[in-house]
């Protein structure tokens, strides 16, 4: 019945096409072209790209819609649900950006000679056909007839002469030559040169377990970005918000009643609504997104907020921040070793260790040493998503600086020695969920070092 109930939902989502409009498209050349473009190589593993190309295609044909909004996508195409917020999730121009060098790369190789090109102009999604133009080639290029004549007649005589119309005629050719020439390797260039880099940062990266099972797969990236509200929220409440808590439709009434005031009730509800992140999580974003680019990876920043349980069923993850700002993490606490805790005395987070080996310690709390020194952790661990189709990146830091340091250590174009060894001596780590325990100095906010603690290797 579920499965049917799916299916059903599915089917109101998508555009029906009556006989008549499927004539009307049959007989459309640009139709034709936007289905040679969804089945080339270079959109040969972007799903999602192919079907929103033809659904604004469609509407663009058929319509002749002058507007396509990013809702109409998002509801239409990639199953979002009636109360999307493209102010909140940014999917839509994520994909558009995708999709508009998607298209740029087919008209540049396979498609070059095509009658039309796509276009997509930033600021609308509704396509552009515009008529392609070839340059003529210098096969086509003739000798003007009456020179041919004059050839014909001086014969042999006047080699000379016949000489120059012949060069002539070649001479038509050579710039035509050159100028096609050098942009084929100006091309085949740009080509190597991404390549070159692509291929140079996976090689560099080949023993990171974690960079090569999230980016490198075909599988969309979503970076959940923590709610930095929920951990004021937490701190003066001086409780711990549980994920079943924060999913409610009670939320946030359900946590105000140790409110110490009417006024502070009024002011932590208002606050719970607005949606806000920390600068350090959105630099951890922003370097996940650059190295996403380099392999070539679709990448979404998304709302901790905005995320339901079951989007974790599908694709991989990066999640920023602990429970206290992500309670998403929730879901995936059980499987880790260090769990990070607040002591319900002192108010003070910090991580168990729930099974200490030789050397470990059972507790790590945070140490302030000097006004401006401290000694804080980070547990990063990579598991598998809800369905075990992809995986889930967990950035679990104390402190937010430790966060975008930690991100910093970790998605370098070389690993540092502290990850590099840990990692040469463990063969198999690419292979199974790990966890990582770091220890990270800091100095007035920035972190200056890093220590391994512990590692695991996760069942």
């Amino acid at each position: 019945m579920a499965h049917t109930a799916r299916m059903d939902l599915m089917n109101t989502q998508a555009p029906s096409i009556s006989v008549k409009e499927d004539e009307t498209l049959a007989a459309d050349e640009r139709w034709h072209l936007v289905h040679r473009i969804t089945a080339s190589q270079q959109f040969a593993k972007a799903t999602q790209l192919r079907e929103i190309l033809l659904y604004i295609t469609r509407r663009s044909l058929l319509e002749r819609a002058t507007t396509i909004s990013e809702q109409d996508i998002a509801c239409g195409v990639l199953g979002r649900r009636g109360d999307f917020n493209p102010v909140d999730d940014n999917i839509v121009r994520v994909q558009m950006g995708h999709l508009r060098r998607k298209l740029e790369l087919y008209f540049s190789t396979d498609g070059q000679n095509e009658p039309f090109t796509v276009l997509i102009p930033k600021g609308t999604y509704v396509p552009r056909f515009e008529v392609q133009s070839h340059p003529v080639f210098a096969e086509k290029l003739t000798t003007p007839p009456i020179l041919e004549e004059k050839v014909a007649k001086i014969g042999g005589r006047f080699s000379t002469e016949k000489t120059w119309v012949i060069s002539n005629k070649r001479y038509w050719r050579i710039p035509l030559a050159i100028t096609f020439c050098a942009f084929f390797f100006f091309l085949l260039g740009q080509t190597s040169n991404r390549v070159f880099t692509q291929l140079k940062l996976q090689a560099n990266n080949a023993q990171n377990p974690f960079l090569k099972r999230i980016f490198v797969s075909d599988l969309p990236v979503s970076i959940v970005a923590a709610d930095t509200n929920l951990v004021v929220l937490q701190n003066v409440l001086h409780t711990d918000i549980t994920i079943d808590q924060y999913i409610s439709k009670n939320y946030p009434d359900n946590i105000l009643d140790n409110a110490s005031s009417p006024g502070e009730r009024s002011v932590l509800a208002g606050l719970a609504l607005r949606k806000f992140t920390s600068l350090a999580d959105l630099n951890v974003a922003a370097k996940c997104v650059e190295l996403s680019r380099d392999y070539g990876a679709r990448t979404t920043i998304r709302y901790t907020r905005s995320m339901n349980a079951r989007d974790f069923e599908k694709g991989n993850f990066i999640l920023i921040g602990s429970r206290t700002a992500d309670p998403w993490v929730e879901m995936f606490e059980s499987q880790l070793n260090f769990a990070f805790e607040r002591d319900p005395q002192t108010h003070v987070f910090y991580f168990r260790n729930k099974h200490p080996q030789n050397g470990e310690q059972e507790v790590y709390e945070p140490v302030t040493g000097s006004r401006i020194s401290t000694i804080s952790y980070v547990d990063i661990a990579i598991v598998p998503n809800l369905t075990k189709t992809g995986y889930v990146l967990l950035l679990n830091a104390a402190t937010m600086d430790a966060n975008e340091a930690a991100t910093e250590l970790l998605f370098h174009e070389h690993l540092p020695p502290v990850l590099s060894k840990l990692f040469n001596s463990n063969s198999d780590i690419g292979s199974q969920s790990i966890e990582i325990f770091l220890r990270d100095s800091a100095v007035d906010g920035v972190v200056s070092s890093f220590e391994v603690v512990s590692m695991r290797k996760l069942p």
